[in-house]
C-alpha cells in the first residue's frame, strides 16, 4: 500500500512538472513566434516597392495628358519603371494595332526623370515613348528620390486620332535599372 501511495505521489509530482514545463513552452513559443513575425515585417517592408496600377477605366486622351497615378515613394531608391501591359481601343478591345504611348512623370509640373536606363522605347525632352507589352526603366533626378516624395504619371496617346485605355504599372521604388 505504501508503494502504491509513493507511486501515485510520484505520478502527481511528474504531472505537475509537466504542466509547468508545458506552460513555459507555450509562453516561450508564443514570444518566439511574435519575434519572428515582427522581424519578418521589419525586414520585408523596405524591400516592397511602391507600384501603382493604371486604372483600365481611365480614358487616355490622344491630344492631352491624362493623369493615371500619384503614388508616394516608400524608399530612397533612384530608379523607376513603367510597364505598359496592354492598350485597348475605346471599346476596351485589345485586338488592335495600338503600339505606343507617351508618358510624362512629374512633381508639380516638373519632370522627375533624369534619363532612360534600359528597356523599350525612348526618352527625350521630359517625355517617354512607351511600347505595348514592354517595360522601361528610368533614373530619377536626385532631388526626387527621397522617401514620401509623390510622383505623378501622365499618359497621352501616340496617334492624335485615337484615344485608348491602358493596363500597366508605374513602379517608383525600383532598386535597380535592369529590365526583368
Amino acid at each position: 500500500m505504501l508503494c502504491t501511495l509513493k507511486y501515485a505521489a510520484n505520478l502527481q509530482e511528474r504531472g505537475t512538472d509537466m504542466k509547468k514545463k508545458l506552460k513555459q513552452f507555450k509562453k516561450y513559443s508564443s514570444v518566439t513566434v511574435m519575434a519572428l513575425l515582427l522581424s519578418t515585417m521589419i525586414y520585408t517592408t523596405p524591400v516592397m516597392a511602391t507600384s501603382a496600377e493604371f486604372n483600365q477605366n481611365t480614358r487616355v486622351d490622344s491630344n492631352s495628358w491624362t493623369k493615371m497615378a500619384s503614388p508616394k515613394k516608400s524608399t530612397s531608391n533612384h530608379f523607376a519603371a513603367i510597364y505598359l501591359r496592354d492598350m485597348m481601343d475605346i471599346h476596351h478591345n485589345s485586338n488592335n494595332n495600338y503600339e505606343q504611348l507617351y508618358a510624362r512623370m512629374s512633381y508639380n509640373q516638373t519632370t522627375v526623370i533624369d534619363r532612360k536606363m534600359s528597356g523599350a522605347g525612348s526618352y527625350e525632352g521630359g517625355k517617354a515613348l512607351l511600347k505595348r507589352g514592354k517595360k522601361t526603366c528610368f533614373l530619377l533626378k536626385q532631388r526626387y528620390c527621397s522617401k514620401n516624395q509623390q510622383i505623378n504619371i501622365f499618359l497621352e496617346g501616340h496617334n492624335p486620332k485615337y484615344d485608348c485605355y491602358v493596363s500597366g504599372s508605374w513602379n517608383i521604388d525600383r532598386a535597380n535599372s535592369k529590365v526583368d
